[in-house]
């Protein structure tokens, strides 16, 4: 990297402090997306403020610029004196007045714009700022400083910093995190975006209360057939990015939960989805209702914020952060941001997922699982579209058929859609304090719909193939649920497309998942040229190896005929067409 000489940056701070308002109005309506400048159209009939914790100040706020709170906002667990909300103006024509004096209002603790108008977005008071290098926190630090704005904290990611602004900032939050990265010093800039998180799940009235998808009673993912090899191994992890899961349910007895990393402090109570999503993976097989698809993995909740928080996208790449960072070799994500009329993207969840993705488990790759949505589109949401190495989860009911559900709801589908899960009329664990239906009371358990719950039980068989194969790589992972997928919808001549891993359709991308089928694999001649140390094969019978040196010249020839396990030492070539492999050669 080039060096810059310290007169220089301290012009370059004068520069950019003075052009930072041009008459008290921001001068842009734009944010950078990796390098991309993308505009935004400015909503001049709302505000979002932040305003002193007093009864009255919402009054004077009315009183003395005529706006009303139409939205309350949650702000950071530290800025315990502070309420946050947006405000609607009753004339647009009065925006930059408004704007300017509010900046003079000691009731105003910072001051932030508003984009779009169908479903506005407003932006927070923070914005995050990625490094070259370490060393390049100086430059950050007199660059806040020259501008009067604050650094929070590292954000978890290698380089990624959390900055905050307030009325005394030079500017807004937008308009700071385009003069830092217009400084040219930094790698790349987010802005808080305040989106909504949509958890991909909906209750229904059914009273349906079997797991069909296991039991065999609809469609069926062969979990049971799975279950004979394994249900999984502790030194496996699963990081749930959910809300808080209530581990005390009896569900959860004896499961492998490691201690929940808290992404934002203050979201303590029990979440419904989450333990929903959990129960999924993680219901041990006991006396109780319901069984998960892989109860002996551990798993790990990184604790996501309530949907309406003003730093949520924050929360989720910090919890993503901290999965990959500790262990997780899948993670969960049964959520996306809502829908909006004008694009929004976060650099930093895409560079944390792209971390988990390619860094995770020791380079060889987290397994991240999105779901689809639940709009009925033929398009998926954001973050779940934005790489086509995201594992992407589309739901199916009883009948194997995509879920409609009539008002515009239903499985979204598309381009970027991978397979197909359970994910109508599924029966789950519930959070034990959570407000249920009347007819749920007491039951701690509910039915419900959405491809939320059709991601973990992909995430669940992922689990399932690294607990006997641990040195997979990710893309091998995923290369072997979809080529195990049931194509049984796949196959139309009209509207099938030939993709790396077999046929491929937009409303079931390469079909129902099956548990099963993945964990047995054919073998060719290849896989003479590895190392292994167990094969597991369909009959039943358990082949071990060892004391083995070179493949392509095996002194021995086995055989498999026998449904009991054998085991013998020496040099072998298998001649069987399916079996999984327990342990991978390093590449």
């Amino acid at each position: 990297m080039k060096t810059i000489k310290a007169p220089y940056i301290l012009i370059l701070l004068v520069f950019c402090t003075s052009f930072c308002m041009v008459n008290g109005q921001p001068f842009g309506n734009y944010y950078y997306y990796k390098n991309k400048k993308i505009e935004l159209p400015l909503n001049k009939e709302r505000i979002l403020l932040y305003y002193q914790n007093n009864q009255d100040t919402e009054k004077h706020l009315e009183t003395e610029y005529g706006m009303t709170k139409v939205q309350d906002r949650c702000v950071s667990s530290e800025q315990k004196d502070v309420l946050c909300g947006e405000f609607q103006l009753k004339n647009a024509q009065d925006y930059f007045t408004i704007l300017e004096r509010l900046h003079s209002d000691q009731n105003i603790i910072d001051i932030e714009r508003v984009f779009g108008s169908e479903n506005p977005v407003s932006i927070s008071n923070r914005f995050y700022v990625n490094l070259h290098n370490p060393e390049d926190f100086e430059h950050l630090k007199q660059m806040a400083d020259a501008n009067n704005v604050r650094i929070i904290e590292r954000f978890g990611l290698d380089n990624w910093y959390v900055l905050e602004t307030t009325v005394a900032s030079s500017s807004d939050a937008l308009d700071c995190c385009n003069l830092f990265y217009e400084s040219g010093l930094f790698k790349g800039v987010d802005p808080g975006f305040i989106v909504k998180i949509v958890h991909n799940a909906s209750v229904t009235d059914s009273s349906f209360d079997q797991q069909w998808a296991i039991d065999g009673l609809g469609v069926d993912i062969h979990a049971k057939d799975a279950w004979d090899l394994t249900k999984g191994k502790p030194g496996i992890k699963v990081a749930v990015v959910e809300g808080r899961i209530d581990e005390t349910h009896n569900e959860f007895i004896g499961t492998n939960f490691v201690n929940p990393y808290v992404a934002s402090p203050g979201f303590d109570y029990f979440d419904k989805h989450g333990t929903a999503v959990a129960s999924i993976m993680a219901a041990n097989h006991n006396s109780y209702e319901i069984a998960g698809v892989a109860p002996e993995l551990t798993y790990l909740n990184t604790i996501v914020q309530d949907i309406n928080s003003t730093n949520a996208a924050e929360s989720y790449a910090k919890a993503i952060s901290y999965a990959f960072h500790n262990g997780a070799d899948v993670i969960n994500c049964s959520w996306s941001f809502h829908y909006d009329n004008f694009p929004v993207n976060s650099w930093t969840v895409e560079d944390v997922i792209d971390s988990a993705l390619y860094m995770g488990r020791n380079g060889k790759g987290c397994i991240v699982v999105f779901s689809s949505g639940n709009e009925n589109r033929d398009s998926l949401p954001y973050p779940a579209r934005y790489n086509p190495d995201l594992l992407v989860v589309g739901a199916v009911d009883i009948n194997g058929n995509r879920v409609y559900i009539a008002n515009n709801n239903g499985s979204n589908y598309g381009p970027g859609l991978d397979v197909m899960a359970p994910g109508h009329d599924i029966y789950m664990a519930s959070a034990s304090n959570y407000n249920y239906p009347s007819s749920v009371i007491g039951s701690h358990y509910y039915t419900g719909w959405g491809t939320s719950f059709a991601a973990p039980h992909v995430s669940a068989i992922a689990g399932l193939i690294l607990s006997v194969a641990p040195n997979l790589t990710r893309k091998k992972v995923v290369d072997y649920i979809e080529q195990s997928c049931d194509k049984n919808h796949v196959i139309n001549p009209y509207y099938t497309i030939n993709k790396p891993n077999g046929p491929w359709i937009a409303d079931y991308g390469y079909g129902l998942v099956d548990a099963y089928k993945s964990l047995v694999k054919e073998v060719n001649d290849s896989i003479l040229d590895a190392n292994f140390n167990s094969l597991y094969v369909t009959n039943g019978c358990i082949v071990r190896m060892s004391d083995y040196k070179d493949l392509n010249h095996p002194s021995h020839s086995l055989e498999v005929n026998s449904d009991v396990a054998t085991e013998i030492t020496g040099l072998f070539s298998v001649s069987d067409s399916y079996m999984y492999i327990n342990a991978m050669p390093t590449p």
